[in-house]
């Protein structure tokens, strides 16, 4: 038992040091062209990846947790979902994901973390499906954003929702159902 143990943890890390990171800044001000910004790169984004939403400082995810209980209302007016608050974070990090890979069903020019974005910048024409939806409450704080993605290849799907898992726990994002 402990043998097995040991060489689960000896997988999770050799999968952790395969992974390549993408990082970009967001302006919340203008997220529609933002995304058109960063599109052409996350679109090469073709692995499963793990990726978060953090902001400079613990202040400012503060000021954006206050700038979405302000729009709730208007949210749920407009048919928009949006991602459980968690009390009980102090940290800078916004949200936690995961989305398995490949290329978008209705567009195979999009991969899908492409398209996991333009549900959480609030892009995308329908408010029904899951996402932080940055546009409709975060554009007014004038603040910019931190998009960590880690991509991993598909032979290690089997952990993906496995280091989710983990990293809620180390991460504690304040948004989400972790």
């Amino acid at each position: 038992m402990t043998l097995d143990l040991i060489q689960t943890i000896d997988n999770f890390k050799y999968v952790i040091s395969l992974a390549k990171e993408h990082s970009f800044r967001i302006n919340l001000n203008d997220l529609l062209n933002e995304y058109r910004r960063i599109e052409p790169k996350l679109t090469k984004i073709i692995g499963d990846t793990l990726y978060y939403f953090e902001t400079d400082t613990k202040e400012d995810a503060d000021f954006l947790l206050t700038l979405l209980d302000k729009n709730i209302k208007e949210l749920k007016k407009n048919d928009r979902t949006y991602p459980k608050h968690r009390n009980e974070s102090e940290t800078k990090i916004l949200y936690l994901g995961v989305r398995q890979g490949g290329l978008a069903r209705k567009r195979e020019v999009l991969s899908n973390v492409a398209g996991r974005m333009w549900h959480h910048f609030g892009l995308y024409d329908k408010g029904s499906t899951q996402g932080v939806q940055l546009e409709y409450w975060a554009k007014e704080s004038n603040l910019t954003l931190n998009l960590h993605i880690y991509e991993f290849d598909f032979q290690h799907r089997q952990y993906l929702y496995i280091l989710e898992k983990f990293q809620s726990i180390v991460l504690k994002p304040r948004l989400g159902k972790h």
